[in-house]
């Protein structure tokens, strides 16, 4: 085999790779999955004589951040860390966004319905893991997979994004020369994921209807 053969050979291999690890049901199986587990599986004691005040609601909220984070100390798991809360309180406001009403929207469904409006709050703030989770696992995929490569293993395997999906791209980028694209090959990547799980979403729903 040439090398130039060899390079492509080798650049498809690492695309194939690549899309399995960024794939939606990998990083859901990865990612999400342990911090469902550690949500189905976290105890805390809201009984009706306690009082919904943002102080407990800080105090559970950190104390299933440590659980989620590894931060618990084993001697008193029950232990709140300011850092823990400090957490919990800033993803959960990043999760909400600025009309989710924060920590004080929050509060207001504790208050309103306490079981409830608890377990809404530990699930958002479950997302809020993901989310943090899923950057983290995508940017380490990236340096590991990506930044390593030297220009030309770069372009090749731009060349193999294109050869493989130019077809679902717009025309224009799937036209471009890949040494354009080097420094693209993130968000080309996140293209055609995107595409990928759209195009599994609708096959799903076509599948469930009939």
């Amino acid at each position: 085999m040439r090398s130039s053969e060899r390079a492509r050979a080798e650049a498809h291999q690492r695309l194939e790779a690549l899309l399995a690890l960024l794939d939606e049901r990998a990083i859901a199986e990865r990612v999400d999955a342990p911090v469902d587990r550690a949500l189905a599986g976290f105890r805390f004691t809201w009984s009706e004589d306690d009082a919904p005040s943002v102080r407990r609601l800080h105090g559970v909220a950190g104390r299933l951040v440590a659980q989620l984070e590894g931060s618990t100390t084993a001697d008193d798991p029950q232990t709140e860390n300011p850092m823990d809360r400090d957490r919990a309180v800033a993803w959960l406001e990043a999760h909400r966004g600025p009309l989710g009403g924060g920590w004080a929207e929050a509060h207001l469904e504790v208050v309103e319905d306490p079981e409830a409006g608890i377990n809404r709050v530990l699930a958002g703030l479950g997302e809020a893991v993901k989310a943090q989770r899923r950057q983290r696992y995508r940017r380490s995929i990236c340096a590991s997979r990506i930044e390593t490569l030297d220009w030309d293993q770069k372009r090749e395997l731009v060349a193999a994004i294109l050869d493989r999906f130019g077809a679902d791209l717009p025309p224009r980028l799937a036209a471009c020369d890949p040494a354009a694209l080097v420094d693209q090959i993130e968000p080309l990547l996140r293209e055609i994921l995107d595409i990928r799980s759209f195009l599994r979403s609708v096959g799903d729903s076509g599948a469930s209807h009939k």
